[in-house]
């Protein structure tokens, strides 16, 4: 490995001379015209002619055929988080799954069906990744995920609530899947972050808490339908709607630590997480509990976790 000074040059700039060998072997002389390009991994890559790289248009096939539901919507999810462009479904029995695929595929942002036959579904993706601004989907889920903690508090007097919460999260859901989509593409290509202010570990923690926001998002579905499911005595409901109000706020400050870069807020979440984890295990007689309200304080402890790693990853990243 050689190794270059870098030299003072005028007031504004500073230059690095080229090892004579590399010069002699793209046939460069003085005069000639270098570009540089940066890589988002904070090094500079030198080339003699201008690097045009093209995003390639990625198509793939997936065959359902003898495939449960799950693994065909494990393998669309995939796909669409791949940045691939076109997806196209073929298999034994399509029409007889063809409902599942579509509502599966309508689940995605800006990907629509372009084609259905007896035996293919071909469905194109239309969005303009590079337009599309991170923190901006990241306070989109953030506003919903508020609401949910928000409405949860009610949802013991009106279970409808349940139904509207689960439409919500699903909202919540196709947001954090376009943020994969992002982070993973920018990760593919991140020559393209050279015209942009953001780093690659930028999107590695916007990843990291759009997937903790999203889990906190199903914690909050599965309280609100447990609570309506099995009701819970005005005493105990007492203090797990004063849970959910420090539980709020928990919430509000771990992202309030995020948008404004507090690692010294972030820090001090660390006990407010403690306290709250104490006083739910005070919440119950334990002794006296049903299995009901033990998955109840279960899913409430896995709220408080997973709004700590938010404050986490705001210390760590």
């Amino acid at each position: 490995m050689e190794y270059r000074k870098l030299i003072k040059f005028g007031n504004s700039s500073h230059v690095v001379s080229l090892p004579k060998a590399w010069t002699e072997k793209n046939n460069l002389k003085k005069g000639d015209t270098i570009y540089l390009e940066e890589n988002g991994n904070n090094e500079l890559i030198l080339t003699k002619e201008k690097n045009n790289i093209k995003i390639p248009f990625k198509k793939i096939t997936i065959d359902i055929t003898r495939k449960d539901n799950k693994p065909i919507q494990r393998e669309i999810v995939s796909a669409y988080v791949g940045n691939y462009r076109q997806i196209i479904i073929i298999g034994d029995n399509l029409n007889e799954r063809a409902d599942f695929i579509r509502e599966t595929l309508h689940n995605f942002i800006a990907l629509e069906i372009i084609e259905q036959t007896n035996d293919r579904i071909v469905a194109k993706d239309f969005l303009n990744i590079s337009k599309i601004d991170a923190s901006g989907l990241i306070k989109r889920i953030d506003i919903i995920i508020r609401s949910m903690i928000f409405d949860v508090k009610n949802c013991s007097n009106n279970c409808s609530i349940c139904d509207d919460l689960l439409r919500r999260d699903k909202d919540v859901n196709r947001l954090v899947f376009l943020i994969y989509r992002l982070c993973k593409y920018y990760m593919a290509y991140p020559h393209v972050l050279a015209h942009k202010k953001e780093t690659i570990n930028f999107y590695l923690k916007v990843w990291s808490i759009a997937e903790n926001m999203e889990k906190i998002g199903d914690e909050i579905k599965r309280i609100a339908k447990l609570i309506c499911n099995e009701p819970v005595e005005k005493e105990l409901e007492g203090r797990l709607i004063n849970l959910l109000n420090d539980i709020e706020r928990f919430y509000s400050n771990a992202l309030k630590a995020y948008y404004n870069y507090d690692v010294q807020l972030a820090c001090a979440l660390d006990q407010v997480n403690k306290l709250l984890i104490v006083k739910l295990r005070d919440s119950v007689e334990w002794r006296k509990a049903t299995m009901e309200q033990h998955l109840l304080i279960e899913k409430f402890h896995n709220a408080i976790e997973l709004i700590h790693r938010i404050s986490k990853v705001v210390s760590y990243v």
